[in-house]
């Protein structure tokens, strides 16, 4: 399922860990995305997937 361009996906757990959530986009073609990262890396993200060709604009963690 398709939603304003972004597949819903599963959400991952994330017992004990503090996620950030990003926005990021590429040029060529434009495209925008929205991810969850933990340590730095995506998760519920296909390896490989389409999250390494977005440059991150904006990166928010929720508060402690």
């Amino acid at each position: 399922m398709r939603v304003r361009g972004c597949r819903r996906r599963r959400q991952p757990r994330l017992y004990g860990q503090r996620p950030d959530w990003c926005v990021g986009v590429r040029t060529s073609p434009f495209a925008a995305h929205a991810w969850v990262e933990v340590d730095g890396r995506p998760a519920g993200e296909e390896v490989g997937g389409e999250v390494g060709s977005y440059r991150t604009l904006l990166s928010s963690r929720p508060a402690a």
